[in-house]
């Protein structure tokens, strides 16, 4: 399973190169230290470079995330688990299973549009000897739409990954449908 890159490491070292960089400024004012002034010149695009470098490596992972999703054969997966708070179903028809995953692995990059995820509920399924779990909320303003995160429960809290949307009028019937079946 793929594992996120850590971005500590990357907010780290644009913290160190700013403070770096006022140092380097404040000892030439005072001019207690000669500082050339291509060091100086150089720092900002050395930061710049980093954030650059925080953002394209976010946006690596999350297509290798939806990637991962995508490679998972639907025929492979034997039980797929819905949980919506603390109502579980266990889903075990196979043409059920392969139904809701082609539908979850249309997922694609989406512009942020100041709307949120509602109505969450999560995926869980094993292929290959990986467990694999998805939580997938309808968004607040276009009732086709489905957020997808690759969810975790690390820690103190939800590190819910946000890997891409669904736009499909059939995926909350299904759900919907499933969901019903297991009660």
């Amino acid at each position: 399973m793929y594992q996120r890159h850590s971005l500590f490491l990357f907010v780290f070292t644009i913290a160190l190169s700013a403070v770096i960089l006022g140092v380097l400024t404040a000892l030439k004012r005072l001019k207690k230290l000669p500082v050339s002034n291509w060091i100086l010149s150089l720092m900002p695009w050395l930061i710049t470079l980093q954030v650059v470098l925080l953002f394209g490596v976010g946006s690596y992972d999350n297509w290798r995330l939806r990637g991962e999703l995508r490679n998972v054969a639907p025929a492979e997966v034997g039980e797929l688990v819905l949980s919506r708070g603390d109502v579980k179903t266990k889903v075990t028809n196979k043409t059920e299973i392969a139904k809701l995953l082609s539908l979850i692995q249309t997922l694609t990059y989406v512009a942020a549009h100041h709307s949120h995820p509602t109505d969450e509920f999560d995926v869980t399924f094993e292929s290959k000897g990986q467990l694999y779990h998805y939580r997938l909320g309808r968004d607040s303003k276009l009732d086709d739409e489905y957020w997808v995160f690759r969810a975790s429960n690390f820690g103190a809290g939800k590190q819910d990954i946000e890997i891409g949307r669904v736009r499909s009028a059939q995926l909350g019937p299904l759900v919907e449908r499933l969901g019903q079946a297991g009660r």
